[in-house]
Parts: structure tokens; sequence; C-alpha cells
């Protein structure tokens, strides 16, 4: 590829068209900027797209490096700079390298790592070739040229190929890592926010029930969720709003109703949210209802979560009660 000021004027420029192979005339005259036009009216709309496409591919082999643009993982609202928007210079290139699958404009080396380039014009990378190259595992960069206006000269051209024009990370083999220490930091941190957050207000629940009075209450609300006993038994009550705090925030908010069956004595009904409701779920919460309580009270005469997990009584023996007592 040659620049119209390189050249001698008319047909003595010893120019073809990059994209149908016909002669080129040298238009160099004082009227309007040079230019390169057909010998004869040719039907050759892509002539201008192939030649800037072939154009920044050779700019950047004669360069030895090329801009890529920042590389960055996003992870809900946390983003993380993997590089930085930079220059890289390498140490060897080459253009359009058969690679298993496709063929990238550009393949340049940088010590071990290798890197592909793609020259966008009039067409970007489809999704079967990313992820071609994804399968690949070949870093690959895409610079579209696409805005470029057509009387842009030579060094802008350059300057947009090299450094300013926007560009974008196809695939990068160190995304996928990046992202999967993002998502651990963050999903690390809220499940520490949440168990911080769970605690106080275990600690808050837990001084409410301490000071609750004497026999007589009936019932009382724990993070919506309503706690009562038939007689009003204040350690019934105790005991549920104990063991509802223990329960994972999920199950808590589950759950409409907790009652203890007085006149049973340590017997427990719940009732869940519509949509909560299906066996898969009530079994869950029955056998964590069933730890809690065991590990509180030592047994219970039965638990009955929604319309279809019944979890049999069970007891220490050597806390069962006396129903003499």
């Amino acid at each position: 590829m040659v620049s119209v000021v390189e050249v001698q004027s008319g047909l003595d420029c010893r120019c073809v068209c990059p994209e149908c192979g016909s002669r080129l005339v040298a238009k160099k005259g004082n009227q309007i900027a040079h230019h390169f036009a057909h010998e004869v009216d040719a039907d050759c709309a892509r002539a201008y797209e192939t030649m800037l496409h072939k154009l920044g591919k050779q700019m950047i082999l004669a360069a030895g490096g090329v801009t890529v643009p920042l590389l960055a993982v996003q992870y809900l609202e946390f983003e993380r700079q993997v590089y930085p928007e930079s220059w890289i210079a390498f140490d060897h290139v080459q253009k359009e390298v058969r690679w298993p699958g496709f063929q990238p404009d550009i393949v340049a080396r940088r010590g071990r790592r290798e890197l592909a380039v793609e020259i966008k014009v009039a067409h970007a990378c489809g999704p079967e070739k990313i992820e071609t190259v994804r399968a690949s595992g070949l870093a690959m960069v895409e610079i579209d040229l696409s805005g470029l206006p057509r009387s842009a000269p030579e060094e802008e051209i350059r300057e947009a190929v090299l450094r300013t024009a926007p560009r974008v990370w196809l695939f990068n083999p160190k995304l996928n890592g990046a992202l999967s220490v993002l998502q651990q930091e963050v999903e690390s941190e809220r499940e520490a926010a949440r168990r911080r957050e769970n605690a106080e207000w275990q600690r808050y629940m837990h001084d409410i029930v301490r000071k609750m009075p004497d026999d007589g209450y009936r019932d009382i609300e724990v993070d919506g969720v309503t706690i009562s006993s038939r007689y009003g038994h204040t350690a019934e009550i105790q005991l549920m709003a104990e063991a509802l705090i223990r329960l994972e925030p999920r199950q808590r908010k589950s759950i409409v109703t907790f009652f203890c069956d007085s006149k049973a004595t340590n017997n427990y009904i719940v009732t869940m949210h519509k949509g909560h409701d299906f066996p898969d779920l009530t079994a869950a919460l029955g056998r964590s209802l069933h730890e809690q309580i065991m590990l509180l009270n030592g047994g219970h005469n039965g638990i009955h979560v929604g319309e279809t997990a019944v979890i049999d009584p069970d007891w220490n023996e050597s806390d069962r009660a006396d129903p003499a007592a």
C-alpha cells in the first residue's frame, strides 16, 4: 500500500485497486485534494474499505506495536481493572496468520504471550467467530476504523490505527480468572456483611426476648413472623423466638406464623407464605427448626410445617419432660 503523495501522477503511478485489481490513476491536480481513481468507471463500492483495512494492518506491522484498551471485569455493581489502556511493543508480528478455525488480521507475540488484532472497517466480528476465538484461547482486540472520514490524511489514519480509534477486547484469557476472583471477593464480603447484620439483629432480638414479661404474653412479632402460644407461656414464646432467630434469613422470611400448642406441650405448627410452601422447602424448614429446638430444648412433641412436612416427636432421653411434673 502506498500513499498518493508518494507516486507519480496519472497512470505512471503503476497502482491497482486493492479490491478489484483494476488500474488506478493518481490525480494530483491543483484544484482538489490528491486522490486515486479507477482508470475506467468501475462498480467497486468497497475499494475504500479494503484499502483502509489493508493499510491498518500495514501500519501495525510497520510500528511493531499497538495500543490495547483497558481490560476490566464487572460483577454486579463492582468493577476491577485488570490492565490499563497501554501501548504494547511486539517482539514479533505477522499478518493473516492461519489459526484453527479463523484467520486474524494480525498475530503478534510479546514474550510468551500472543495477541490477535482485527481491523473493523465495515463489519464487526460476529458471535460465531468470537466464540471460535474464545475456544482457541487467543487474546484478541478489535480496532474500529468505521468512524474515520474518507478524507482523513495518512497521518490521521496512522494515529487512529495505533492509538486513538475505538478498540475493544473480543476475548482475553485473563478475564475468566479475574472475574472469578472478583466474584469470590464480592460474595465473601457480602456474606460477611450479612453475617454481621444478622449477628446484630440476633443480639437485638435476644435482648427483647430476655426482657419479656411473665406468662400472659400471647404473641410477639419477630422479623415479620407472628410467634404465639396457646396459653401465653413466656418460656414457650422465648424458645420459639430463639429458634427463629437462629434460622437462615431466607428461611425465616418464608414463615408467616409460628405457634406452640401449649395443651400438647412442645408441639409446634408453622404456616408459610404462598410460594414458599413447596414440599422440599417445607421439609427443609422442618429439619432446621427440629435442629434448633433439639439444641435449645432437648426435644419436642412434633413439628408441623405447612401442609406437607411433619417432624415426629423427638426427645433426648435426659431432656424428656415428665408429664406428671
